[in-house]
């Protein structure tokens, strides 16, 4: 099991699926047991969660049923998540991020990604790890809306592989194919879509039982 590191203020929630899933790798087994995640940043961009802002402290309970651990040490934090590795994975990640090159994973080399960095380090989307405490919290792998689903035409009708519609078979939202593609233009991307294609395949349904 490989541990990754994501600095609280240098990381983006869409680039979450490349870091657990190994952008480009195609795999499927290798998951982010714990992400160091150092509370300390004058900039902050993501939250840990859905009900976590940036900058607001874990919420006591969070520590306290061990969701979320708390060391004072680096070395400690390893003892606490099982990962022996991780002294060395920081300093290795410290190294890029004062070169401001980012071997593993390519951070801050798009001008999407630095737009939303911190154009007063070497890379604006990394800074070092090296004030504590030191926070880990479990990640798993999970999906999103414009990764893929069934393919559908004009009027959300299912497609099979060789174009023609499945007879009464309809899709709309997260379980279809986005319109996008494999991108993701921003927050929302999928409500906007699965609107207008649920509304389509409404109209066709209804134009076929009048």
């Amino acid at each position: 099991m490989r541990t990754f590191l994501i600095p609280r203020s240098r990381y983006r929630i869409d680039e979450v699926w490349d870091t657990v899933g190994l952008r480009g790798s195609g795999s499927n087994d290798i998951v982010a047991e714990n992400v160091l995640v150092p509370e300390h940043r004058a900039l902050s961009f993501g939250p840990v969660t859905a009900l976590q802002v940036p900058g607001q402290p874990f919420p006591k309970r969070w520590l306290e049923s061990g969701f979320v651990k708390k060391a004072a040490t680096v070395e400690e934090l390893a003892r606490l998540i099982s990962a022996p590795a991780l002294p060395a994975a920081i300093g290795r990640f410290n190294g890029f991020a004062r070169a401001g090159v980012d071997e593993d994973f390519g951070r801050g080399e798009s001008v999407y990604d630095r737009y939303y960095g911190d154009p007063t380090l070497a890379n604006p989307n990394l800074a070092p790890i090296e004030k504590g405490p030191f926070y880990a919290v479990p990640v798993h792998p999970g999906d999103i809306g414009t990764k893929g689903g069934l393919v559908t035409d004009g009027d959300g009708r299912v497609l099979r592989e060789d174009g023609a519609p499945v007879t009464g078979l309809y899709a709309a939202g997260n379980c279809s194919a986005a319109v996008m593609g494999e991108t993701y233009p921003g927050p929302g991307a999928t409500i906007g879509p699965a609107m207008a294609f649920a509304w389509a395949a409404v109209n066709a349904i209804a134009a076929q039982v009048r």
